[in-house]
């Protein structure tokens, strides 16, 4: 999924922003699978999206709140402001992750339904339709 999103999302944010995959092996110090960054017009700091991806069916547990932060600190670290979290559950619904979404107010959370229209969003680009 981390691929595929990448590459939808970099139709979705052209330059000047870029698109990177950065899960992997060093994923465990920054929980982040994807970072969208782009240059703040007005100093020499890069503002950046993080996005953790999970392909989570209906209940997303708590173990991805500690690993999307950990962006905060390791993006800051490499000269990046985290302008907002996100964390994409990929086949898990919204009504089921009330109270996770409720209880972390600081992180954006896209759930199926979400997904669905941004992936649709990403198929009208690649078509030259949007």
């Amino acid at each position: 999924w981390e691929d595929t999103l990448t590459l939808g999302l970099r139709s979705l944010f052209p330059a000047p922003f870029e698109v990177k995959r950065t899960g992997g092996r060093t994923e465990v110090n920054h929980g982040t699978d994807i970072l969208i960054s782009f240059q703040s017009p007005f100093c020499e700091i890069k503002h950046a999206i993080a996005i953790q991806v999970k392909d989570y069916k209906d209940v997303v547990g708590t173990d991805v709140i500690s690993q999307i932060n950990k962006a905060d600190k390791f993006w800051t670290n490499m000269g990046y402001n985290i302008v907002e979290k996100v964390v994409i559950a990929i086949r898990a619904n919204k009504e089921t992750n009330r109270r996770l979404t409720e209880e972390n107010p600081d992180i954006h959370f896209i759930f199926s339904d979400e997904l669905k229209e941004i992936l649709s969003s990403i198929g009208l680009h690649y078509k030259g339709l949007a």
